[in-house]
């Protein structure tokens, strides 16, 4: 099979091809189709167990004057506020605690 017959059967690039045909010759298979695992995250989440444990104590309480529930950007600014992070996205943040926000946020 050559290269361009290997791209097409595979729906990839012929770059990709002869980059896994290098590495295939050069480390084994193993070493080819196993992905290295990163020791650390590329950027450290803002939002850790604490934080969060925070964000989900202030959603349980009243909601400020003039709102009937929080919101998601309600909460987001008010965890600035209060220190919890520095800055924070109120639509990515809300990701891993949304089951958890249900109940007491207005999404």
């Amino acid at each position: 099979m050559t290269v361009h017959e290997a791209a097409l059967a595979f729906n990839t690039s012929t770059t990709t091809v002869q980059s896994v045909r290098a590495s295939y010759a050069e480390k084994g298979l193993e070493a080819t189709v196993a992905r290295k695992k990163r020791i650390t995250p590329p950027v450290p989440a803002k939002v850790t167990g604490e934080v969060e444990a925070y964000i989900i104590a202030l959603a349980c309480g009243a909601p400020p004057e003039g709102y009937a529930k929080w919101t998601l950007k309600l909460l987001a600014d008010r965890s600035v506020v209060l220190g919890y992070v520095n800055s924070i996205d109120f639509l990515t943040s809300s990701i891993p605690m949304r089951n958890k926000l249900s109940l007491y946020v207005t999404i």
